[in-house]
């Protein structure tokens, strides 16, 4: 880009495709302003643009009866709320979060051969960054049932890409908001996270992110994160672990967080006597 005004001539250029009939040109339109406002040479101009009309259409298209349409646009909204404020107030004014949890909805009544992975995924990817985008966007996410889109994307059962969007959503829909925080918890966040610990790196680092942020200074949630099934086993298991270091310093945080509540401490002697008691009788089975 040239100049502020060449690359804002581009977006209202991109905007008008966006509102043509032509579903390949609406997903080519949208796919085009994804890679532009992630690219960096956007970098200097995309701030300062006005992408409010760019974001009105895409939360619009996430409506559309086209799949790839649907698609392109949840990842390009994703994309333009990271930029600037006339983003997220467009996306807020068109009810992006309440369009994306209907859509997540409907995705789940399908058989599940029939479901649009694709479109689940981005779909969360856009609660995340709904909720990280402002503390306004967070509270229409966890007013439209997003938190609840989240947590069963979470489930261990689900595909690991669902898994690690869920778990990076629900990070950042917690990063922010207080209010958000307290709902996580309500809705059993923390043992859903608990629950992932055992799933690839990618997973875990963020459940453990998302424990972190839920459990720092709080001694109820710490004591929901010790009484969590398979919770202090699995800290222990990444404490001790030398493959991947981030995942290793924090659990180590957290159990430390963990020993330093007498709430929380009394459980975690209590599981931790309970694993030694299942690795003793395991060891007397052993050959």
């Amino acid at each position: 880009m040239a100049s502020q005004s060449d690359f804002q001539a581009t977006c209202d250029r991109l905007a008008d495709h966006l509102g043509s009939d032509d579903a390949k040109a609406q997903a080519a339109a949208a796919v085009t302003v994804a890679l532009m406002l992630q690219s960096e040479a956007s970098a200097p101009y995309a701030p300062s643009a006005d992408l409010g009309r760019l974001s009105t259409a895409f939360c619009n298209l996430i409506e559309s009866g086209d799949a790839a349409v649907k698609r392109n646009a949840a990842a390009a909204l994703s994309a333009s709320l990271e930029c600037n404020d006339s983003a997220v107030q467009a996306a807020i004014e068109s009810r992006a979060a309440e369009r994306a949890v209907v859509e997540l909805e409907a995705q789940a009544t399908r058989p599940p051969a029939e479901r649009d992975a694709g479109l689940q995924l981005n779909l969360l990817v856009l609660l995340g960054a709904l909720g990280e985008a402002a503390e306004a966007t967070a509270q229409l996410v966890l007013d439209a049932g997003g938190l609840q889109q989240l947590l069963a994307a979470a489930d261990p059962a689900a595909s690991q890409q669902l898994q690690e969007a869920a778990a990076d959503g629900l990070c950042k829909l917690v990063s922010g908001s207080a209010v958000a925080k307290e709902a996580a918890a309500g809705a059993g966040v923390i043992p859903r996270m608990a629950a992932l610990l055992g799933a690839p790196s990618d997973i875990t680092v963020r459940a453990l992110l998302c424990l972190g942020m839920l459990v720092g200074g709080s001694p109820e949630r710490q004591l929901q994160l010790a009484n969590a099934p398979g919770a202090v086993p699995a800290l222990l298991r990444l404490m001790r672990q030398q493959d991947d270091a981030d995942c290793q310093q924090i659990a180590a945080g957290l159990f430390k967080e963990l020993a330093s509540d007498s709430g929380a401490k009394e459980a975690l002697a209590a599981a931790l006597k309970a694993q030694q008691a299942a690795d003793a009788a395991g060891a007397r089975f052993v050959g």
